[in-house]
C-alpha cells in the first residue's frame, strides 16, 4: 500500500509540473507583441550604438571605349608593331578591315584589351602615328545596373528553389502542371539575366579600342606634278566632251536640219520680195 501511495504522489507532482510549464508557455504566447518587439529593438539599438560606423566601399563597374585615327608612314610596319603590342598586353583583335584608297592604303582594327592595360595601349599606339587625326575615350558607369541585375538574379534563383520544393510536394496533376509552367518562366528569366550579367562582366573586364590608320602615297605638289595632273585632267575633260556629244547626236542632227531649212526659207522669201 505504501508503494501505491508513493507512486500516486509522484504522479500528482509530475502533473502539476507539466501544468505549470504549459501555463508559462501560454503566458509567453499571450504576452504583448509590442513589448517583445520593443525589447528586441532596444537591444539592437544599444548594440548598434556600441559599434563603430562601417563605410562600405563599392567597386565601380566601368566600360571604357576608345577611338584612334592617325596617319602613318608605313601601314604594313605599323600593323606589325600593333600586332606585337597586342600580344604583349594580352589583347586581341576582334575585327580587321583593309581598304585600298586612290592615294594609299588604310587599316581599321577593333582591339579588345584588359581594362587595366587600356591606357597603356592608347599611349603606345599613339607613338606609332605620324599625325593623330582623332583621339577620344568614352567611359560608361554600369555599377547600378550591375548590382540591380545581380540582386534580381539572386531573387529569381531563390524563387526557383521554392518552386522546386513545391513541385516535389505537388498533390495532383493540375498543381504539378501549374508549378512547372511557373518554374519554366522563372528559369527563362534567370537565363536572360545571366546572359546580361555575363555581357556586363565581359565589357567591364575588357575595354575596346577602335584603331584606324592610313598611308598616303604620291603626294607631290611641285610644278611638274601639277603640270602632269592638269594635262591629264584636260585630256579627260576632252574625252568627256566628245562622249557627251555622241550621246546627243540625234538632237544635234535634227537641230542642224531645222536651221538649214529655216535659212533656206528666209532666202527664198527675200528673193520673192525683190
Amino acid at each position: 500500500m505504501k508503494i501505491l501511495y508513493a507512486l500516486a504522489i509522484v504522479g500528482v507532482l509530475i502533473g502539476c509540473a507539466d501544468r505549470r510549464a504549459k501555463l508559462t508557455e501560454r503566458d509567453m504566447e499571450m504576452a504583448p507583441v509590442s513589448n517583445l518587439a520593443f525589447e528586441e529593438t532596444t537591444d539592437e539599438i544599444v548594440a548598434v550604438a556600441d559599434e563603430e560606423p562601417v563605410v562600405q566601399s563599392i567597386e565601380r563597374k566601368l566600360i571604357r571605349n576608345g577611338r584612334l585615327h592617325f596617319k602613318t608612314k608605313d601601314v604594313k610596319q605599323t600593323k606589325t608593331e600593333l600586332d606585337k603590342l597586342c600580344q604583349s598586353l594580352n589583347a586581341y583583335i576582334s575585327t580587321e578591315t583593309q581598304t585600298t584608297l586612290d592615294d594609299g592604303v588604310s587599316y581599321s582594327q577593333k582591339i579588345r584589351v584588359p581594362a587595366n592595360r587600356f591606357d597603356e595601349l592608347m599611349q603606345k599606339t599613339e607613338l606609332l602615328a605620324e599625325k593623330v587625326d582623332e583621339h577620344s575615350v568614352d567611359t560608361q558607369d554600369v555599377t547600378e545596373e550591375f548590382i540591380d541585375v545581380e540582386s534580381r538574379l539572386k531573387t529569381k534563383k531563390e524563387l526557383e528553389k521554392r518552386y522546386i520544393d513545391l513541385l516535389n510536394k505537388g498533390r495532383n496533376v493540375e498543381e504539378l502542371l501549374s508549378i512547372e509552367r511557373e518554374l519554366a518562366n522563372v528559369r527563362g528569366e534567370i537565363e536572360s539575366m545571366e546572359g546580361k550579367l555575363n555581357y556586363l562582366k565581359n565589357q567591364v573586364a575588357f575595354s575596346t579600342l577602335d584603331v584606324s590608320y592610313y598611308e598616303q602615297k604620291g603626294k607631290d605638289f611641285g610644278f611638274g606634278s601639277r603640270l602632269a595632273s592638269s594635262m591629264g585632267t584636260g585630256w579627260n575633260n576632252l574625252l568627256e566632251f566628245f562622249i557627251g556629244v555622241m550621246a546627243i547626236w540625234p538632237f544635234v542632227l535634227i537641230g542642224t536640219i531645222g536651221i538649214a531649212c529655216f535659212m533656206r526659207w528666209q532666202k527664198k522669201k527675200s528673193v520673192a520680195v525683190e
